[in-house]
Order: C-alpha cells, then structure tokens, then sequence
C-alpha cells in the first residue's frame, strides 16, 4: 500500500509515507521505464509475468521479490503460471483454519496493539467463516506484526501471501520509526490510518491483491513505481520497442514468451491477478476500497465491493439455531 501524497497523513507532525508507499511528485512521462526493471533478468521477468506480477520496479532479493512495494514473493511461491478468473486475489488462499491468531511480538507496543486491535474489529465485523483473534506476545500465532527498517525509506508495511500450503502470510512488517509505541503518541485519526494499514496487509496475508491491480495510476500519483506500466507498454509497443524501453536486448522468442504468458492469464483489461466475481473487473477497481495500492489522508473501511470479496473468499458464518424439542 501507497500513500498518495507526501503531506496526507501525520502522526505528530511526522508525514506518513507508504508501501504502504508515497508518491513522487516529480513529472516524468509514464513511458519512461528508467531503472523500472532494475536489472531483472528475462527468467525473473517470466516468472513474475506468470504469476500475475508487473515486474516494473520489482525488487529481488537473495529468496525471492518484492513487489507493487509492500508484497513479498518467495521463489518457492512462483509456480509454474495456470490461467485464472474486481477486487483480486492471489492463487492460493487460505485454507482449514477457523481462527487465525495475530500479535505484536513486543508488549510495550500498546499503539500497535490498539491499531492491530482496530483492524481485527473490521475483519470480524463481516462476520467471515475465519475469526481473527489478538494473542499475547508469547503465544503461538498465524500471523506476526513486527517492527523493522526498511531499507526504502518511504515503505510504511510489507506482508506475505498465502502459499502453496493455503496457510496465511505468516509475518507482517511495519516501519518502526513511523508508528510510535505508544497508544497515548497517536494524534487524530493516526491510530486509525495506522489499523488501516494493518487492515491492508492482513489482506496480502490471507490472499488478497491490490484493488487496482490493473492499473495502479488510479490510486497512486502516474509516475509512482508499481504503476502495471510494463503491461501497458507490452500492448503498446514491439518487441523491439520494448527492448529499448527497458534498456534490455532480448530476443523475439523472448517477448514473445512473456506476452504468451500474460495473455494466457489475461482476460480483461491489463491486469493478470484474478478478478474476484461480483466486484468491477476493471482496469480502476473500487475508489474507496481498503486494497487499493495507495491511500490518502482518510481512513478505509470495508466498502460494499470488499464486503463481496471477503465473503466470496470466506463465506459468512451461519448462525446456528436451538430448537427446543
């Protein structure tokens, strides 16, 4: 997730950047792929293009991607690509939990606990067939929020995906030097754009993707990284336009490759994530939605659209019933 302008959200003064990410208000054309590959090689491309990622401005690490800049992506998670079908959600979701159990690995972070607390409050409030539940520090969870530094300096959060073995994305990570400890430190509406992120990744770590998927200038300000801007350019130019694009010099059989790929999952617009039926399978997504990839100074709720996805992922519990006899 992104924060869409440099200046929307304080907490104490202190502007709240994203990946939760901020825009860049620099002018530059959307054409410009500068770096936006940043040294992928054509397999790296592939597997990412197969797995329904834009690879512009991807990040590799030593095991694996990071991507749309708050998604971490293992090598083991990037199978071989399989056609699929809003809001949009990942491959894998999660499976044979009833509970899934959340922390923050550290006591004295009673404003994350109270955030972490805030977003529990909206997932159950749909009433899904999972309850999400807060344990203390010292108990087993699906799911850890921890303090870390990100090397970006304007990455607020990153969360895992649900993998093969349909269990939740098992670790959050929020920038500590952007949310204070202390519950008593958030001013406003701070403690709420903060659960608001938390809501975000959680959504990552249960299956998830960004709500526009397909097209994130709708959200983020157009010269932001994670734009799908590698899509739009594949439709838009030739192979050997797209070589000098993004500064490569790859073959024929190449591109050709990676646009077999996309095509294959690619059945509506320019977006291969899976479109969640009932929700728009368009290109802009939902306006107000809490997947979008950048947010403003304003908080998130469910909209009807999340509402739909949630409960066709994890369809509402029935309430049961004693008759007498």
């Amino acid at each position: 997730m992104k924060i869409r302008k440099l200046v929307c959200a304080l907490l104490l003064g202190i502007a709240v950047l994203s990946a939760c990410k901020k825009n860049d208000s620099a002018s530059k054309s959307q054409d410009d792929p500068t770096g936006k590959l940043n040294g992928l090689s054509i397999t790296d491309v592939i597997k990412l293009v197969g797995a329904g990622f834009d690879p512009s401005f991807t990040v590799k690490t030593t095991d694996g991607y990071l991507v749309e800049g708050d998604i971490f992506v293992s090598n083991a998670s990037l199978r071989d690509p399989r056609k699929i079908t809003g809001q949009y959600m990942t491959d894998d979701i999660v499976e044979n939990y009833d509970t899934i159990r959340l922390k923050v690995n550290d006591s004295t972070y009673t404003g994350w606990i109270a955030a972490l607390d805030n977003a529990i409050a909206r997932y159950n409030g749909v009433k899904l067939k999972l309850t999400f539940i807060r344990v203390p520090q010292d108990s087993t969870a699906e799911i850890n929020l921890v303090p870390y530094v990100f090397p970006d300096p304007s990455t607020l959060g990153q969360s895992v995906f649900p993998g093969a073995n349909k269990k939740p994305g098992s670790e959050i990570k929020l920038k500590s030097t952007e949310y204070p400890k202390k519950a008593e430190d958030y001013a406003g509406n701070a403690l709420s754009l903060f659960a608001c992120v938390i809501t975000h990744e959680i959504g990552h770590a249960i299956g998830m993707r960004h709500t526009d998927a397909g097209d994130r200038t709708f959200s983020c300000l157009p010269n932001l990284y994670g734009n799908a801007t590698f899509f739009k350019n594949l439709a838009k130019y030739t192979n050997r336009q797209m070589n000098k694009l993004y500064g490569v010099n790859w073959s024929d059989a190449d591109w050709n490759g990676i646009r077999d790929i996309y095509n294959g999952r690619n059945e509506f617009s320019y977006s291969p994530a899976a479109n969640i039926p009932g929700t728009p399978a368009t290109a802009n997504g939902d306006p107000g939605s809490w997947m979008l990839a950048c947010m403003g100074d304003n908080d998130r709720p469910f909209t009807k659209n999340d509402t739909i996805a949630l409960k066709y992922l994890y369809p509402v519990k029935k309430d049961t019933v004693n008759i007498a006899k």
